[in-house]
């Protein structure tokens, strides 16, 4: 019980810090998730973007205002060269507002935003920084965007998984859902996609979908009835009984199998967030490995020796233990947790994996530092660093030991519930 009241101490701190003056540092910038999406047009010289950022209301900082609460930020788009030279930069502010002070530190409410834009069908890069106005506080992604193949006769946009129940002006296909999961209650699915056949050669499009290990799922077709040059088509796809774990579903003008290496194929990845699943989860057997840092060790060996539930099974018991909150569909203290592994393994990735190193390991367990002392030698100049949290009278200090930008932990740290991985 100890160690849960430590983590859920942690994870309201971060939370609920808006009321308070946060420090600057780079490990608390506000995440959002991307997704881009590529449409081609009449012009085969050029194709339409969507760019759709999806904010959770637990990434940026609300302020109490007369009536309710409100979050101030800008988001910036800049379209860069393979050699990263600018073409193209925009910039825009948006406010975010809620009535429920829960909302402001929830992770299922989110802000989304869309911007559309025409492109040469040539290779380029996007830029998009995110700033918390009030913090100052800046996040960055980046994504290659390949438009090489949209000259071709035919050709399938990127897929998008839709929900039909919420629409407004800026959705009116279906409100995008990123990232794209389903629930154990979904029985089908809707993928939004437009497509081009300038030759007027096909009129089936062929549809597949399969396990990560690429095992097919189902298959079928449908017919083109729309005769315009370029068509949009929302798919609704029975899924009831058939989908149990994340899976993979592909379009294209030919038939596909599991050879299909060489087609045009247009295709995503939807996750199967079944039972109240934190969308943070990519692989099961990995966020099992991940648990390492707080499950205890007798517990740990439990989970591997049972084998008579499912893997998904094992994680959702051992998390259901945590729930600092039981009576609400969102388990807190996994999607924390589970969003700390994931940001670890953006920001600390060397040979390993972020989550494997010793800074990840340290964010993951205690979160954001309060501040953070850089660009500091040892005796030898080799440099360190080290992370400040004062609201537990803690520090860790990080030492490049080869040169080579792998911080390790100067003194070892050896959690009471977990041990580093190795």
């Amino acid at each position: 019980m100890k160690f849960i009241f430590t983590i859920i101490i942690f994870i309201f701190f971060n939370s609920l810090s808006f009321s308070q003056s946060k420090k600057n540092n780079d490990l608390s910038s506000p995440f959002f998730y991307l997704n881009v999406a590529r449409y081609p047009t009449t012009n085969i010289d050029s194709s339409k973007i969507d760019i759709h950022i999806n904010i959770p209301y637990s990434s940026i900082q609300f302020l109490k205002k007369k009536n309710n609460f409100e979050a101030n930020y800008e988001l910036t788009f800049t379209i860069q060269t393979e050699n990263n030279t600018p073409i193209n930069r925009l910039s825009k502010q948006y406010t975010a507002k809620v009535d429920d002070f829960n909302d402001t530190h929830s992770s299922l409410v989110t802000d989304m935003i869309k911007e559309s834009l025409i492109l040469f069908n040539e290779n380029s890069k996007l830029l998009v920084e995110l700033m918390d106005l009030d913090t100052r506080k800046i996040f960055r992604k980046q994504i290659d965007i390949t438009l090489n193949e949209f000259i071709n006769d035919e050709v399938i946009s990127d897929l998008l998984l839709v929900d039909l129940n919420k629409t407004n002006l800026l959705f009116n296909n279906g409100f995008p859902i990123i990232p794209p999961m389903i629930s154990d209650l979904d029985t089908s699915i809707n993928i939004f996609y437009e497509a081009i056949s300038r030759k007027k050669s096909s009129n089936t499009v062929y549809y597949r979908i399969s396990s990560t290990s690429n095992e097919t799922i189902l298959l079928d077709s449908i017919e083109v009835l729309d005769s315009n040059l370029v068509f949009t088509d929302i798919l609704n796809i029975p899924i009831a009984n058939k989908i149990k774990s994340n899976f993979n579903v592909q379009l294209s003008f030919t038939k596909i199998d599991e050879e299909s290496s060489n087609q045009l194929i247009s295709s995503i990845m939807i996750k199967s967030n079944f039972m109240g699943m934190t969308s943070y989860i990519n692989d099961i057997d990995e966020a099992i490995e991940q648990m390492r840092y707080i499950a205890f060790t007798d517990e740990f060996k439990k989970i591997f020796k049972n084998k008579n539930i499912t893997k998904e099974d094992k994680l959702m018991e051992f998390w259901k233990k945590r729930d600092p909150t039981p009576e609400t569909k969102e388990n807190e203290l996994m999607n924390e947790y589970y969003r700390r592994v994931s940001f670890a393994n953006n920001q600390f990735q060397t040979w390993q994996k972020g989550w494997k190193t010793s800074m990840g390991m340290i964010f993951i367990l205690f979160g954001p530092p309060d501040n953070i002392e850089k660009n500091m030698s040892d005796i030898n100049g080799r440099e360190y660093q080290r992370w400040n949290y004062i609201r537990i009278n803690r520090s860790f200090t990080f030492l490049d030991y080869n040169g080579f930008g792998e911080f390790e932990l100067l003194d070892p740290y050896n959690s009471t519930y977990g041990t580093r991985w190795r």
